[in-house]
């Protein structure tokens, strides 16, 4: 019977990464698989360690059961570290997958790496060796998890900015260039990225309304900011009515709602949401 690919535990989108951590590891000498599996449960809080002594036994493992990281040796009889590894790929997407190995050489790192391995380590029974081996699981899992829920909320983003009437915004501070979703259409505008996304914006607003709409952005850019979870980032909040005018010529009356996210007190990003208000002479 054929199997789907292997998922990781699903992650929410507005969820940080799980409290638990559960670890694969696979090497056929069994003293130091549990060597090291004692010292990972010792190093890693709320890990646990789940041991194979043969490859395709922690294949036949991963069919029906997550993971957040693979430790495997290199040479183990059936087939390498790195064959396995690329069997991981296939059936288990970018779960993060460390060589740890005593068979070490250049040719061996080297094939390791080019294959993709995420990490390509020596053994020693020094217990600073599994510091350095926790250490990295535990960087490397926050790293997917990261990339997971960046996508996750990639993916959520453009199924609400394709489906939603509101045209909803993403600019780079730095460089004014601003990304429009499909509400955007809804004025008579193409969706997409824009180099003048700021200006652009600007020059559309009545001009009985301009400096008000513009001051808000200005006031919002240098103000008190408060504290985004989970990246830890700054960020401000804003909302304001103003006229805009529609590819037609026509001015339209629209509510704008967004935030300005921080990078060591700089303003690098805005994002928001504008709504096109049905009601006539409902704004300032």
């Amino acid at each position: 019977m054929s199997r789907a690919p292997l998922e990781t535990n699903q992650i929410h989108p507005l969820e940080s990464s799980p409290d638990s951590l559960t670890v694969l590891h696979v090497d056929d000498e069994k003293p130091f698989l549990e060597l090291t599996s004692e010292y990972l449960s010792h190093e890693l809080e709320d890990a646990t360690v789940i041991t194979r002594t043969d490859p395709r036994a922690a294949i036949t493992y991963l069919e029906d059961n997550h993971v957040d990281c693979i430790v495997s040796d290199y040479q183990m009889g059936t087939i390498t570290g790195v064959e396995f590894y690329e069997h991981v790929r296939t059936n288990a997407a970018d779960i993060p997958f460390i060589l740890f190995t005593s068979h070490g050489s250049e040719a061996i790192a080297s094939e390791a790496l080019e294959a993709g391995v995420d990490l390509y380590l020596q053994k020693s029974p020094d217990a600073g060796y599994f510091s350095v081996l926790a250490n990295r699981i535990s960087m490397l899992v926050e790293q997917f998890h990261a990339k997971r829920q960046t996508r996750k909320l990639k993916q959520t983003y453009e199924v609400i900015a394709k489906t939603s009437t509101d045209a909803f915004w993403i600019q780079d501070m730095a460089s004014g260039k601003t990304l429009y979703s499909e509400g955007i259409k809804s004025f008579g505008y193409a969706p997409g990225i824009r180099d003048d996304g700021f200006e652009w914006w600007i020059e559309r607003i009545h001009p009985d309304d301009r400096a008000d709409a513009t001051a808000v952005i200005e006031n919002k850019s240098t103000g008190t900011t408060t504290e985004l979870e989970p990246s830890g980032h700054e960020q401000t909040q804003f909302s304001h009515a103003y006229r805009w005018q529609t590819e037609s010529g026509e001015y339209v009356c629209c509510d704008s709602r967004g935030a300005i996210v921080f990078e060591d007190g700089e303003p690098v990003e805005m994002t928001g949401s504008m709504t096109k208000r049905e009601q006539s002479g409902c704004c300032p």
